[in-house]
């Protein structure tokens, strides 16, 4: 226990002496909490800041554009005149960007609208909560 006192005394005096260093107001307001596991005396550090909210935020962001991206390259490529327009091949392209982003694509429900058997005249997408 005093192992993890001395450690966590030593690392907000390293995230004063950043904060301090960078004066930037983002590594004021770090919250660091130490968990210990019953079986083993291993000690896991959470920091939480205002910083680390905004980087996540600005990657949720940027994985959204691309996935949105992607799906209009998909929507494009349907009026074009060699635009791929079969079922089989759009519902591939579409599985691609499914596997290419799955944190985000599980909150958009994504509908194929078919003109005849097997050709392919639109697709939508809305964002759903799930």
């Amino acid at each position: 226990m005093i192992k993890l006192i001395s450690l966590i005394r030593q690392i907000r005096l390293s995230i004063s002496m950043i904060a301090s260093s960078t004066n930037r107001c983002l590594a004021s307001k770090q919250l660091i909490l130490a968990l210990e596991t019953c079986k083993k005396r291993d000690y896991y550090l959470k920091v939480s800041s205002p910083g680390k909210l905004l980087k996540e935020k600005s990657m949720k962001t940027l994985f959204k554009t691309r996935f949105e991206a992607e799906l209009e390259k998909i929507q494009q490529s349907l009026g074009k005149k060699h635009g791929v327009k079969k079922t089989q091949k759009v519902n591939q392209r579409i599985g691609r960007a499914l596997q290419k982003s799955p944190l985000v694509s599980k909150y958009y429900d994504i509908e194929v609208v078919e003109k005849e058997v097997g050709t392919v005249q639109s697709i939508t997408w809305k964002k759903g909560k799930k």
